[in-house]
């Protein structure tokens, strides 16, 4: 059967890691990841960034720059420990190709479900148990040049994920906070996953 090149296909692909678990690593309780007044330049980037040609910060790969990505759509999920209705605040900064400057595209909160993680998505690896998935995402505000969508803004115990036309776009940083883990309804351990397509 010959190949129909107008046949109208998705991607799939697997779930990776955005930012690898840890408590939080943002401005509040902790010191804030990114200074836009003063790093917002593409040389000040984190060393954790997420780099969409090298698909994932845990396992990253040398990848020459393209000038074109395969991902378009990004959708980014979270869990975290230690337990269900445990809350945090999440900001998705990104960066364009070479030069880029630092933009703050997301803005939101966070709140785990009572679905837990049993195998972490990227590596099938058991959690051991404590971790969950964040069924609540809402969003404060957004500077995409695109909408910004949430799939579950009220919570149902399953996987909520924000998600977006990536734009060009190639680098992007999760920053956490309000997750230090221990204090009131704090929640700890967050990691970010995402897929493209």
């Amino acid at each position: 059967m010959a190949f129909d090149r107008n046949y109208l296909t998705t991607i799939a692909h697997k779930y990776y890691v955005a930012r690898a678990e840890a408590d939080e690593n943002g401005a509040t309780g902790a010191p804030a990841a990114i200074v836009l007044a003063t790093e917002s330049n593409f040389a000040n980037m984190p060393a954790t960034v997420l780099d969409l040609a090298k698909k994932d910060v845990l396992t990253p790969q040398d990848t020459p720059i393209f000038a074109e990505l395969k991902a378009n759509g990004v959708a980014f999920c979270f869990s975290g420990g230690s337990a269900a209705d445990k809350t945090f605040t999440y900001d998705i900064y990104a960066w364009a190709n070479e030069n880029g400057p630092a933009t703050h595209l997301v803005n939101g909160t966070g709140t785990l479900g009572t679905q837990q993680v049993v195998v972490y998505p990227h590596n099938g690896v058991a959690t051991g148990g404590g971790i969950y998935w964040a069924d609540t995402l809402s969003i404060s505000w957004e500077a995409c040049l695109k909408e910004v969508e949430s799939t579950d803004t009220t919570g149902h115990n399953s996987i909520a994920h924000i998600w977006f036309d990536a734009t060009g776009l190639r680098y992007f940083f999760i920053e956490i906070s309000d997750a230090d883990g221990s204090t009131g309804t704090e929640a700890g351990d967050i990691a970010c996953y995402y897929r493209y397509f």
